[in-house]
């Protein structure tokens, strides 16, 4: 699968958005996650082969927290 985006690009978004996110919440961890941008860019669109995901895109409704009474309840854990 070819990559649409440079690293370079989705590094620029991450930052981006956690701009926008310190503005809109009055605060946050800008520097450390413009710190992070590049690597968590090239490990995203270079590093790491991750495949198709496995999982529906849209998970089923929530069932209820862990519980003896709620037999329902799911990890997570796939």
């Amino acid at each position: 699968m070819r990559n649409e985006k440079s690293t370079e690009a989705i590094a620029h978004a991450i930052r981006s958005r956690v701009f926008e996110h310190t503005i809109r919440n009055n605060g946050g961890y800008l520097s450390q996650a413009c710190s992070a941008a590049e690597q968590l860019a090239f490990l995203y669109n270079e590093g790491l082969n991750l495949g198709p995901s496995t999982m529906p895109m849209i998970p089923p409704p929530f069932s209820g927290v862990p519980s003896a009474q709620n037999p329902d309840y799911v990890t997570g854990a796939g």
